[in-house]
């Protein structure tokens, strides 16, 4: 952890300490809920978030729940309650869908990782998921289709390429499997190198 984090994280809990917690606005609250996230007090920064009444909490409130909140079912919740409160929250949408991914509740996934590039059409990372559910599924051609958007959002992301050989050679265009590839191994090389 870097000098500058350590010393916010003591600046802030000696302000805790110090202060009476009902002088404590939500927005000072949540700063430090955000500086102990950080500094990857994980536990803290929940039971700093948490102290919010729950009519006064905001969609940011509740994302810090579910990315604090070791619960995937519990997270999810937490993370409706962000979209609940901000339609556009494609963050939100994104971590429910990763969450399902992970559950391997694929079709769940596929709606939250649609609703995630709905709500911010140059997410690229959620069409690359989108693009990756479809590959559990073996519906290869929308695989295709998710990791060309991402590809048109972020041409620099070599596993959108790599993914996208995958999709290809699996619908048998070997040609264009192998064009994805080669781009995929110039961009690590490049990477690599810097």
């Amino acid at each position: 952890m870097n000098k500058y984090l350590k010393n916010m994280i003591i600046v802030c809990s000696i302000m805790l300490i110090g202060t009476s917690a009902l002088s404590i606005t939500n927005e000072e609250i949540r700063e430090q809920a955000k500086i102990l996230y950080i500094g990857n007090q994980i536990e803290k920064s929940q039971a700093h978030i948490l102290t919010i009444p729950e009519n006064e909490r905001n969609a940011n409130d509740y994302f810090i729940i579910g990315l604090t909140t070791k619960e995937p079912k519990t997270a999810i919740k937490a993370y409706e309650k962000a979209i609940t409160i901000d339609k556009k929250y494609y963050q939100a949408y994104y971590n429910i869908g990763t969450l399902y991914l992970n559950l391997q509740n694929y079709e769940k996934a596929i709606h939250y990782f649609k609703e995630s590039t709905t709500a911010n059409k140059n997410f690229a990372h959620g069409y690359y998921n989108l693009g990756c559910t479809y590959l559990k599924t073996k519906d290869y051609n929308l695989a295709r289709k998710s990791f060309e958007s991402a590809i048109k959002i972020n041409p620099e992301e070599p596993d959108y390429y790599f993914n996208l050989g995958f999709a290809y050679k699996k619908i048998g265009n070997q040609k264009r499997a192998e064009k994805a590839i080669t781009l995929y191994n110039e961009l690590m090389k490049k990477r690599n190198e810097s």
